[in-house]
């Protein structure tokens, strides 16, 4: 699944306690998977931000973002993933939330958001969602979603 460790355009983080690696996907063209580690808020936040911005700037306009290292979501980290999924739609591009506990999952529910994601438990269904999501057929969460549950 990954080719490249750490794409070297990512800067350096500015503290020891974030960590975002950054790997381009090896089974689909145009495809980074990006695995940011917690915590998500202040200047961590800021640094995120731009290194993502940094990744769609390379051309990488589907993304996933795995999200095992994170257990805890604040809003931070939930206005990043929004903001995130916007900017893609707005480049034409995708995202699929790799292993998203069920915690960040139930957080996504509770604020209604979790329908506007697709969600993978492993990386090969991930890679199959986002291209799903990119030839413009629905996911297996969206499929739920429809079926009212």
């Amino acid at each position: 699944m990954h080719d490249d460790p750490l794409l070297p355009f990512i800067d350096p983080p500015p503290d020891d306690e974030i960590r975002l690696e950054v790997e381009k996907c090896r089974t689909l063209s145009g495809c980074a998977i990006l695995k940011p580690c917690e915590p998500i808020s202040g200047n961590a936040l800021n640094w995120l931000v731009e290194q993502t911005s940094k990744v769609i700037k390379a051309g990488f306009r589907m993304l996933i973002v795995d999200c095992s290292g994170l257990s805890y979501f604040g809003t931070p980290a939930f206005s990043y993933l929004i903001d995130l999924r916007k900017r893609l739609i707005a480049c034409g591009g995708s995202m699929v939330l790799l292993q998203t506990s069920a915690w960040v999952r139930g957080r996504l529910q509770l604020t209604g958001f979790e329908s506007q994601f697709a969600f993978a438990d492993s990386a090969e269904a991930a890679t199959e969602a986002i291209r799903k999501l990119m030839s413009g057929r629905p996911t297996p969460s969206e499929v739920w979603h429809r079926k009212g549950r």
